[in-house]
């Protein structure tokens, strides 16, 4: 497996990542299935994600993670441990070359019951042959995302909150892939 494919985070621990193409056939660098929260299943289940604990080691980063539960035109489909990142990359040569490439991070529409980072619907085939760095992302949906007691206990909006922990996971990590850090 080529070097280039290999990314040190801040924490220590590695990821193993896959090669793509764009629709113009360029490289394209990327890292599947990142996790940037805890599965928040059983006792977080309807709680604010925690950010996922460092690792030692390498991960395969080689598959996209689980879409978060929702409905489409065949039932239910999705798995609740779905907190996790895509990241796509310019080829490493561009990078060096260019220094950090700029980041767009992308979270996806479906009235907040539908749909998922992976590239299934929307990849990064068109956005890398640019160069850039795409991130993009799960979050929880319907009432696993929104479900609200009205009370401190569980006040909702989880989603919103697993949004804003893919950020912060973003901010944290992407100069490994990269990226401009911003301050």
């Amino acid at each position: 497996m080529s070097g280039n494919l290999k990314v040190e985070l801040n924490h220590g621990g590695g990821l193993l990542g896959i090669n793509l193409k764009s629709v113009k056939d360029r490289e394209i660098r990327a890292f599947l299935g990142v996790p940037y929260a805890e599965p928040p299943v059983g006792n977080l289940r309807f709680e604010p994600p925690t950010p996922f604990p460092p690792w030692k080691g390498v991960r395969q980063a080689t598959k996209e993670g689980n879409v978060c539960p929702q409905f489409d035109q065949t039932g239910e489909i999705g798995n609740e441990d779905c907190l996790f990142l895509n990241i796509y990359t310019s080829p490493l040569e561009v990078i060096k070359k260019s220094g950090n490439l700029p980041v767009m991070v992308w979270i996806h529409g479906g009235g907040w019951i539908v749909g998922s980072g992976n590239r299934d619907s929307y990849g990064p085939e068109f956005f890398l042959d640019h160069d850039i760095i795409l991130v993009t992302g799960n979050y929880r949906l319907g009432a696993l995302g929104f479900l609200s007691s009205e009370t401190t206990e569980y006040p909702g909006n989880n989603a919103l909150k697993d949004q804003l922990e893919m950020l912060k996971w973003v901010k944290e990590h992407i100069h490994s892939f990269g990226g401009i850090q911003s301050q």
